[in-house]
């Protein structure tokens, strides 16, 4: 960067940047909050419509907010809006959502906690003494079931601060990582990050419309917005005009898969394919959202994911039912999605493929062609001091390690003393957090996919320690789950940071504050302004979202379809209804060699993907496309099937018009397609909300 333009990039960070973005900010959280109580949609179909936490990957509070700065602008042309300004504020919003997303913090966070007091297959572990002093009371919890109340704000002050603290110790700890990686990531290897090359397009767009060289690139934007919205829009008219023809009602019946959103079940829709390959997995994602995203993703990634979700979804599922390894799954009945439940989780993969090469995606990067110099060289600047070389880094790597190494130290004691965690095994779980998040952001950074991780699937972190724990293998059965203090707080802990900003899955703060940086380089805005401007609203969120949460849900109680699903989702899953998911119900697990093997296994095929892509210009798979293909949710959302069908379209794009094509007509319309989502999302929201307070 030129001293000319870090003179102009430092700039963006004002005063009133910082003012408006804050006002953003809240104003963003404040309709996440209220939209998830209110929305209508109950059950898995709720978290494509949540504005911040959502299975689209598409973080729509924040690109409503830049829509409306695009009409603003078209409106009033002589209104001065700076990109690098509006780029400070979008990476704040950005932040400041995920920090109070209603399905993770501060709402389902509420759920959970309440239900540990209140839900009657938890009242082992209150008996028990295990749940800490400072939840409230068991009265405080039931007055949020019922509404009509006043917040019992002395009850409540202690969690309050201990649960933000939770929230801002996960931010500090992974934005460390980032920024000692941010160079090598966004400078060095140069992560296309396909949704921050979304996010940073359209805030030129909204900037500056009418600029002559994106003028004809805004126009083409709104092809594919109109079609986009015109095509969700039909979600919220159908709560107006349930008479009005939609698809609600067709992709809730099967062979859609009914509790998401496009997802097309071909082995129910064809049942004739299982009388030629019982057992195959062949589930499409064609919800037009997944296209768009896709679309920026590179070639060889689109290629890859395609072709390893042939091998792993349809092949290796067919052949292992056709030699006896699994059952032949019950048919009709779930149809694909069921086969791939056999292929995942009955048969242990997800310790092959969400373990063991989520690993290796994680750190062969690191490891192969000396890139472990990078880190080498970061740790000498923590004994050394700062270079000239880091004076453009959010913090200097000597500060960032430091801020590591405080922030995973007090996340230990933390966990010690709010939560009554073995010292040992925190340790345990935040090294394993740390690597996830590594490799989640790869695949971020080249799929642009809100992929799963195992805290969200079957070989999450009670699956995985208490096969590997004394201290919990060890543990007498209770006849309900395993009862022990250590125990209870790698629950709580999986818990918490499957659903909050801690979450490296989805819409987690550790993989967009990632590509904040990615957004910043391409709209010329310093690494250290967005890493001071998103600690801001990140502080300000977190202790603005609990008191807002907590003052709606005591006024409006379970009433709303919105918190009763939230309730509804989080309770049962803190009574372990689900063996191995979040928790392990029934006896006691026995030590099980077999799933260090297949770790071991999915571990040297992932360094074996990374190594061939590094070694061979010719290798013509992306292991971020191998991960993708094989995850768990890939095979079950049917990405796989999405990305080959993306990879034709960018393909024939590429051939008939070249790059040109591409530029002008590709990503604006795919621009367009995600903004036309996110708006339609709003107006959903903003509809559920309207017809629950118009009684």
């Amino acid at each position: 960067m030129s001293q000319e333009t870090e003179k102009k990039a430092e700039k963006a960070l004002t005063a009133s940047t910082i003012i408006v973005g804050l006002i953003m900010s809240l104003l963003a959280c404040t309709l996440v909050q209220v939209g998830v109580i209110f929305f209508t949609p109950g059950g898995w179909y709720k978290w494509y419509g949540d504005l911040a936490w959502n299975f689209s990957g598409i973080p729509s509070a924040a690109l409503f907010i830049l829509f409306c700065s695009l009409l603003l602008k078209l409106i009033a042309p002589a209104l001065k809006i700076d990109h690098r300004k509006l780029t400070i504020i979008y990476v704040m919003i950005m932040a400041s959502v995920v920090c109070s997303t209603g399905l993770g913090y501060p709402l389902y966070v509420l759920a959970m906690w309440a239900g540990i007091r209140i839900h009657p297959t938890l009242a082992y572990w209150e008996e028990a003494g295990f749940v800490p002093g400072w939840v409230p009371s068991d009265e405080a919890m039931e007055m949020l079931t019922v509404g009509g109340q006043s917040v019992p704000w002395g009850e409540w002050t202690t969690a309050i601060v201990v649960l933000g603290t939770w929230v801002l110790l996960s931010w500090l700890l992974l934005s460390s990582i980032n920024i000692i990686f941010r160079k090598q990531w966004i400078d060095v290897e140069r992560l296309e990050f396909p949704m921050g090359m979304l996010s940073a397009n359209f805030i030129q767009y909204a900037s500056d419309p009418k600029r002559a060289d994106q003028f004809t690139k805004v126009k083409r934007f709104f092809i594919g917005f109109i079609l986009s919205f015109l095509f969700f829009s039909q979600f919220w008219i159908a709560l107006l005009a349930p008479w009005f023809p939609n698809l609600t009602s067709t992709w809730s019946a099967w062979p859609w898969i009914p509790w998401h959103q496009g997802l097309l079940d071909v082995g129910m829709a064809v049942p004739a394919i299982w009388d030629y390959m019982p057992g195959v997995g062949i589930n499409i994602m064609l919800a037009p959202w997944v296209f768009s995203w896709a679309y920026l993703a590179p070639l060889d990634v689109l290629m890859s994911g395609f072709v390893f979700w042939i091998i792993s979804a349809i092949l290796l599922q067919w052949i292992f039912v056709m030699v006896g390894l699994y059952p032949k799954p019950v048919f009709p009945g779930w149809g694909s999605s069921m086969a791939s439940w056999n292929f995942y989780v009955a048969g242990k993969m997800t310790f092959f493929i969400e373990n063991g090469m989520w690993w290796g995606l994680a750190l062969a990067p690191i490891l192969l062609r000396g890139n472990w110099r990078y880190v080498v060289n970061t740790l000498k600047s923590l004994v050394s001091g700062p270079t000239s070389e880091e004076k453009d880094e959010p913090l200097t790597y000597q500060q960032a390690w430091i801020l590591f190494i405080v922030a995973f130290i007090a996340y230990v004691a933390f966990l010690a003393s709010a939560l009554g965690s073995i010292v040992y095994v925190s340790v345990i779980m935040l090294a394993i957090w740390v690597i996830y998040h590594l490799g989640n952001v790869r695949l971020r950074g080249m799929g642009g996919i809100p992929i799963s991780d195992v805290f969200d699937t079957y070989a999450g972190l009670p699956f995985l320690l208490s096969y590997s724990i004394p201290e919990f293998t060890a543990i007498p059965s209770t006849g309900q789950v395993n009862s022990n203090q250590g125990w209870f707080a790698v629950e709580m802990f999986n818990w918490h940071c499957c659903f909050t900003l801690s979450s490296p899955s989805y819409l987690g703060q550790g993989s967009l504050n990632a590509e904040s940086y990615k957004i910043a380089d391409v709209n010329n805005v310093s690494p250290k302004d967005v890493f001071r401007a998103q600690l801001i609203a990140v502080v300000v969120a977190i202790f603005f979202a609990m008191p807002l949460a907590l003052s709606l849900v005591y006024k409006y109680g379970l009433s709303p379809q919105g918190m009763a699903t939230i309730w509804s989702y989080a309770t049962p899953r803190a009574g372990d209804q689900l063996p191995g998911w979040r928790g392990l119900s029934g006896e006691p697990p026995e030590v099980q060699p077999i799933l260090a093997l297949y770790t071991i296994l999915g571990f040297i095929f992932m360094f074996l993907m990374v190594y061939l892509r590094m070694a061979f210009i010719w290798w013509p798979f992306h292991p971020v496309g191998v991960m993708v293909g094989m995850s768990y949710l890939s095979g079950f959302l049917g990405f796989g099937g999405a990305f080959g069908i993306t990879y034709v379209l960018k393909w024939l794009t590429l051939k008939i018009g070249g790059v040109r094509a591409y530029e002008d007509w590709g990503v604006p319309i795919a621009i367009g397609v995600a903004v036309g989502y996110a708006v339609a999302m709003v107006i959903w929201n903003l509809t559920s909300v309207g017809i629950y307070l118009s009684g």
